[in-house]
């Protein structure tokens, strides 16, 4: 497991199947929102409290939640993964 403090902190460049590498190599994330991210996007600016994003890799569903008002969790097991979500969102949040 990778501490959120970790020095890799560049995003992969997505295949282009659309996909991106996680850093720790247990698989992928999208580059785009599914039909259910979306929905969860969608959700979460009306949700009663924060939302949780399990496994948020570098954070395509939150960064889009937050961008609609959301309060966001974002949890990943890859701290680096959190560090590039942090780097990408923006400073108010």
């Amino acid at each position: 497991m990778s501490d959120i403090s970790d020095a890799s902190t560049e995003m992969p460049v997505a295949e282009p199947n659309g996909f991106i590498k996680t850093l720790n190599n247990m698989g992928y994330m999208t580059s785009t929102l599914d039909p259910y991210s979306m929905a969860f996007a969608d959700f979460a600016p009306a949700a009663p409290g924060p939302c949780l994003d399990v496994g948020a890799a570098y954070g395509v569903a939150s960064l889009v939640a937050l961008a609609n008002g959301a309060r966001m969790i974002a949890n990943d097991i890859d701290g680096r993964h959190l560090r590039i979500l942090l780097d990408r969102a923006p400073a108010e949040h």
